[in-house]
């Protein structure tokens, strides 16, 4: 569904002009409209419950946020200001929910935005509250699945993605899967990339493999590869990425050339390591994002190929686990999944900052690593709680001992099952507790870095809807 620029232009003008003069007439909107709007905006806001509050929020910040790629603090921001009755910033915030684009598409919350704007005396926002409010004028369902069944690629794709998200319809995966594949079959590269998406998250890496190649989509294809562990494979598709401009496949591929190079180096090969990192380093030079930042990060903690400089890799991580709390509202809310490489940096930074002697910095970020689902975190938070010095917690200890047990840290899991076994530091003696967490023991992971680090950035493709691949 998309918005029509020119009518968000002019009533952005209008909100603008209504800001700088007299109070004009209120829109007429239907009461029942008026008592319910408040509603998705309430929902709204709880839904950025995650997002920092912008202490000086104002336009020219949530554009500098724009700017950046921070969509949900840009949103966080209009929306502050919305609430302190900016038309414009409604109308901003509402433009962004409406098209969908960098943040999940909430067309009731747009519809109140502009109600609200246009209770405010902007008159283009009434017109754009009026279309999303008239299904004949601006619900295109109807449209597209005519051109759907005449056999257009296009509207076959955004169709099936109707589907597959329930924008405006139920949702029907059976339905969104067909429709994606008729449009495939027609060489409509979005639809064999979401078809990909799907595929391997059912786990299903040929059918992935097939349709990431269709779509060209070299970065999916090769972490797809290492799934499948065709490692040369995945180099191979990285280096398409990369020849094709990708960042994505810069990066993976820059974490490759890194643990291959402190492989050489574990094995004195001195040449080898050097000509790995120097790659390595010319991939990260020519990347951008976050990842790219993280492994750059890795690169100054571990003096690979630089000299060791631990302010530069905090500083790094400090901007990157900042930024952690956007995505990671997103994933609460819509179940995408807190990205790895993200949570990672703030466990980096507690063991930086332990390093410094900075035994608060540290904590606050062991915390805030455990509460995104750091496993290590979680099992180091749990053992302070325990510790504690004259006043340990022990209802923190086990709910973080529990939490880092279930996200398939071992030594969690083996800590649980020799308490609940045994009965000891508090823990009654529970025959089927020491069972379940003996099971769960043999399946965890020990999860010890670095090693996993590059595992991390050359993990599994995210959800579609996570915006990361």
């Amino acid at each position: 569904m998309q918005i029509r620029p020119a009518l968000l232009l002019l009533a952005l003008a209008a909100a603008v002009q209504a800001e700088n003069a007299a109070p004009s007439p209120q829109t007429t909107a239907p009461a029942e409209q008026q008592a319910t709007s408040a509603a998705p905006l309430q929902a709204l806001r709880a839904s950025l419950h995650a997002i920092p509050d912008e202490p000086s929020a104002s336009l020219e910040r949530a554009e500098q946020y724009q700017e950046q790629g921070k969509h949900l603090l840009a949103a966080k921001t209009l929306l502050t200001l919305a609430e302190q009755d900016n038309a414009e910033a409604a109308i901003r915030l509402g433009g962004m929910l409406q098209s969908g684009e960098h943040i999940v598409q909430d067309l009731a919350a747009a519809k109140a935005l502009y109600l609200q704007a246009a209770q405010q005396g902007a008159a283009g926002a009434e017109a754009l509250w009026g279309e999303l409010d008239d299904p004949d004028t601006f619900d295109d369902h109807e449209r597209i699945e005519a051109q759907a069944a005449a056999g257009d690629a296009t509207a076959q794709r955004e169709l099936g993605e109707q589907y597959r998200k329930g924008s405006n319809i139920a949702q029907d995966m059976t339905k969104a899967r067909d429709l994606l594949q008729q449009a495939a079959k027609q060489g409509e590269r979005e639809a064999a990339f979401t078809l990909g998406v799907l595929a391997f998250n059912d786990n299903q890496l040929d059918s992935a493999r097939d349709y990431f190649q269709q779509a060209a989509a070299w970065h999916a294809l090769g972490r797809t590869e290492e799934r499948r562990e065709d490692y040369p494979a995945a180099i191979a598709a990285y280096e398409k990425g990369i020849a094709a401009g990708d960042d994505a496949s810069r990066t993976a591929r820059a974490a490759h050339y890194l643990a291959d190079g402190m492989a050489a180096q574990a094995r004195s090969e001195t040449d080898k390591a050097e000509e790995n990192y120097r790659q390595a380093r010319t991939l990260l030079e020519q990347a951008h994002g976050f990842r790219r930042d993280l492994l750059l990060a890795q690169t100054y903690r571990e003096g690979l190929g630089v000299e060791k400089n631990t302010d530069e890799a905090i500083r790094l991580l400090q901007e990157l686990a900042d930024y952690a709390r956007a995505p990671y509202a997103q994933s609460v809310l819509y179940g995408y999944g807190a990205d790895p490489a993200l949570r990672e940096a703030m466990w980096q930074l507690s063991g930086l900052e332990t390093q410094r002697g900075d035994a608060q910095a540290a904590l606050q970020w062991m915390a805030r690593a455990a509460g995104h689902g750091q496993p290590q975190a979680q099992y180091y938070l749990a053992q302070r709680y325990h510790i504690n010095g004259e006043q340990p917690d022990a209802v923190a200890s086990l709910y973080w001992r529990e939490k880092a047990a279930e996200n398939g840290y071992a030594p969690a899991a083996e800590t649980l099952y020799l308490l609940y076994r045994d009965g000891r530091e508090g823990y009654p003696q529970d025959a089927e507790k020491a069972k379940y967490y003996k099971a769960l023991s043999t399946t965890a992971s020990r999860y010890h870095l670095p090693a996993d680090w590059f595992g991390i950035l050359r993990g599994k493709p995210q959800h579609v809807g996570g915006g990361v691949l």
